[in-house]
């Protein structure tokens, strides 16, 4: 049997197993360019002749799935209902609108803020642009970059996802409620910056 004969037989397994509107969660995608991201859920809509899963991803982004090459699985009854709760919007001012997460966004994983500290300073530099302001290379003749600013941006934002709701448990947070609960003791979690 051909490699195509051998993918139209998947095809057929994988479209009883999968048949649209299928929610499934990306546990990883082998994309060497520009994969979806692990942990990102979506919804199939359909399924092609060579066994190519055609995706709507949560994220607005429409990447098949190929079964032999990625890592997915098919959501849980249990988180197929909690995706139809009710979600918690709150005004965010200027007629936009957000969903509050459930439970308070463990920042510890996002690397200090790494590269959104860079695309800051990005804006920064678009402003500086704008204003016909030149911003000079440092003393090794390297782009100067103003982490001050790009913190003071970062804060500003996360101030404001905080006013309207939004919990943020950062890295020195986690390790003192580990150690809490080594302590047998829970006292909450409380944001700060």
């Amino acid at each position: 049997m051909n490699d195509y004969e051998r993918r139209h037989r998947l095809s057929i397994k994988i479209k009883e197993q999968y048949p649209p509107g299928t929610r499934v969660l990306l546990n990883q995608m082998n994309d060497p360019y520009h994969p979806v991201e692990s942990g990102t859920r979506g919804t199939v809509m359909h399924v092609d002749d060579q066994a190519n899963m055609h995706m709507k991803w949560d994220n607005g982004r429409t990447l098949a799935l190929d079964p032999e090459l990625d890592s997915f699985r098919k959501l849980t009854g249990e988180e197929i209902a909690e995706e139809k709760q009710p979600r918690k919007v709150v005004d965010f001012g200027d007629d936009c609108q957000i969903v509050l997460p459930d439970e308070p966004i463990d920042c510890s994983r996002l690397g200090y803020f790494d590269t959104l500290e860079y695309e800051c300073w990005d804006l920064v530099k678009k402003y500086c642009d704008h204003l016909g302001i030149e911003i000079l290379p440092d003393e090794d003749g390297e782009e100067a970059v103003n982490f001050y600013i790009t913190k003071q941006l970062q804060d500003k934002i996360l101030e404001g996802l905080q006013e309207v709701g939004v919990q943020f448990k950062f890295e020195e947070q986690i390790e003192d409620e580990s150690e809490e609960i080594d302590d047998g003791e829970n006292q909450g979690f409380v944001p700060k910056m």
